[in-house]
């Protein structure tokens, strides 16, 4: 749900304020398609997070 929210506020609120202070600018792109963009790097960054968190989990198991 954070990641959705987070995405929508980068996407909507975000670039078109750096749009408007005129440090990036867009020809022709609509906010929607960052929104997507944003959601899908998302997925992918936590999925390899998780999957070095469960390598560390297996090479340095937690002591009792």
């Amino acid at each position: 749900m954070g990641l959705i929210c987070m995405s929508l506020v980068y996407a909507f609120i975000g670039e078109p304020f750096c749009n408007w202070i005129m440090v990036v600018v867009y020809i022709k792109r609509k906010y929607v398609y960052s929104a997507v963009y944003y959601i899908v790097i998302g997925i992918i960054v936590r999925v390899i997070i998780e999957k070095l968190k469960g390598r560390q989990e297996e090479r340095w198991p937690p002591h009792a």
